[in-house]
């Protein structure tokens, strides 16, 4: 038990409090808000002690500033977006209740229960209420207590024996009670966000395996739409031309009744491999179905376009492909269009790529489509 407990008292890693960062921000400026909406009553009870005296006005003052500061805290901890900055706001808040906690306990021994009860509630809300590091914990905790422990045991008529020991043990429980809280809370803090990252991981998996092709892993006719028409999109609007290429496998089906309909599939993927291998990281490659695919080369013209379909052409030739029936060599045709003005969905320039490829298909070349 004691080592799961010393196990949840270490801080989370960062990733997983930058995750938590906002809630905890809000919940610790609620906090801070409230601690500062207790001044009003507290300058009453102060004038209702003091008169209208200097120790009035001095403690007056002090509460305002002390107002003044929880609102600065609170602005800076709602417009922070950093953890390291959230925490030292939070820490100084604290220690700035605790500092004045032990000045109000030791100046002021007649209120000593009054006191020590209001710290009482600090210590509640630094452990519980106030998410932040262990040792931002601890510093003003201990700060706090022992000043109102010693506090206690050195005055002699504003309690009992009976009273002393009875708040030096609440004391002392409320901070066992918040080292608790405070390893639970980092106990499911870090089981959501594993939780979390693990429901994050498989939305990629799954959005991973939604987009691609199952037999050669590249993007399948749907994802590599969606990426036609934002090539598309990009040329209305920033004018980035583009060129699509079809390519078609020659003589698949005859290479199935040959070699098997496996050897098929392997030769599908040892094309998709080695246009993957050999295309630009921008270039957009997909299979479109059957034994068609398509590439988006960004930023290219026609005659480039042309150029880099012809070197994967030469690049096939000397691919050869095994099978148990014997090794054996694969080719493709394909058309190639250029993005236009007109062009109003990724179909407009399939249809042009289409057609060069009807023209091509057979001989094994590559056509540019024309007009």
């Amino acid at each position: 038990m004691f080592n799961a407990l010393a196990h949840n008292l270490r801080n989370p890693e960062l990733a997983c409090k930058e995750y938590f960062l906002k809630s905890d921000g809000d919940l610790t400026s609620i906090i801070i808000g409230a601690a500062a909406i207790l001044v009003p009553p507290m300058t009453y009870l102060d004038y209702t002690y003091y008169g209208l005296g200097t120790e009035f006005y001095v403690t007056a003052f002090i509460e305002g500033l002390f107002a003044l500061l929880s609102v600065m805290v609170i602005f800076f901890i709602r417009h922070n977006r950093r953890v390291k900055t959230y925490e030292w706001l939070a820490f100084t808040w604290c220690m700035v209740i605790s500092i004045s906690a032990l000045f109000a306990t030791f100046l002021q021994p007649d209120r000593i229960i009054e006191n020590v009860l209001i710290s009482e509630l600090f210590l509640i809300a630094n452990h519980i209420l106030i998410t932040n590091k262990l040792s931002f914990h601890i510093i003003p905790a201990a700060t706090i207590t022992f000043a109102c422990i010693i506090a206690l045991l050195a005055t002699d008529t504003a309690a009992s024996i009976q009273q002393k020991y009875l708040l030096t043990l609440v004391l002392l429980l409320v901070n066992a009670v918040g080292i608790i809280v405070v390893a639970r809370n980092n106990h499911f803090k870090k089981l959501e966000y594993e939780s979390h990252n693990r429901e994050r991981e498989a939305r990629k998996t799954f959005e991973a395996l939604a987009s691609a092709d199952p037999l050669t892993g590249i993007l399948n006719h749907r994802s590599f739409l969606e990426l036609a028409q934002l090539a598309l999109d990009r040329f209305k609007q920033y004018q980035f031309n583009f060129c699509l290429a079809i390519f078609d496998l020659d003589r698949l089906k005859l290479i199935n009744d040959t070699y098997g309909h496996l050897a098929g599939d392997i030769a599908l993927k040892e094309f998709a491999n080695l246009v993957t291998t050999k295309k630009r990281t921008t270039d957009v490659f997909g299979r479109l179905g059957g034994d068609e695919f398509g590439l988006i080369l960004p930023r290219v013209a026609q005659t480039d376009a042309l150029k880099v379909v012809s070197r994967l052409k030469n690049a096939l030739q000397s691919l050869t492909i095994p099978s148990s029936k014997g090794a054996f060599h694969i080719t493709f045709s394909a058309g190639i269009t250029e993005v236009r003005v007109e062009d109003n969905s990724p179909d407009d320039l399939i249809h042009r790529a289409d057609e060069a490829l009807y023209l091509a298909k057979g001989e094994g070349v590559i056509r540019i489509e024309e007009g």
